[in-house]
């Protein structure tokens, strides 16, 4: 093989090497989603079951769950992109168009991680209030 076409496998397959590191950042976004689901679904029963429910925690619960989707939308948009950026760059021999990809890719990539750190400082306040609540009573 000559350096030409091992550079260009090499340009190919960097975004796989990102697009794992990824992944398991989705995953655990999504985990952390599926725990504000489960407990958006816990505080709705209770409601249902007339029991008190403070309506901050719901509100801020529900801001999370909005934060942690848009977060996991940014970061399989990224997947994605990285995957179009293997391809263009194989199809191309290594764009511009590649470059712009990838770059996009880096993009939406640091928004999702962005949204985390938001939901992250808004989990914290959620448990505020409910120390809070619980030490008032």
């Amino acid at each position: 093989m000559n350096g030409q076409v091992i550079e260009l496998i090499k340009a190919a397959l960097v975004p796989f090497v990102l697009i794992s590191g990824e992944g398991l950042i989705a995953l655990t976004m999504q985990n952390r989603y599926g725990r504000v689901i489960d407990r958006v679904r816990e505080l709705h029963h209770r409601l249902t079951m007339g029991e008190g429910i403070n309506k901050e925690e719901v509100r801020i619960l529900y801001k999370r769950g909005l934060l942690l989707r848009n977060s996991m939308v940014f970061l399989f948009s990224s997947i994605m992109f990285c995957l179009l950026t293997s391809i263009v760059t194989y199809w191309t021999g290594g764009s511009t168009i590649s470059f712009l990809l990838f770059l996009f890719s880096l993009l939406l990539f640091f928004l999702g991680i962005l949204l985390a750190v938001i939901d992250l400082m808004v989990s914290y306040k959620a448990l505020e209030i409910r120390i809070k609540s619980s030490l008032k009573s």
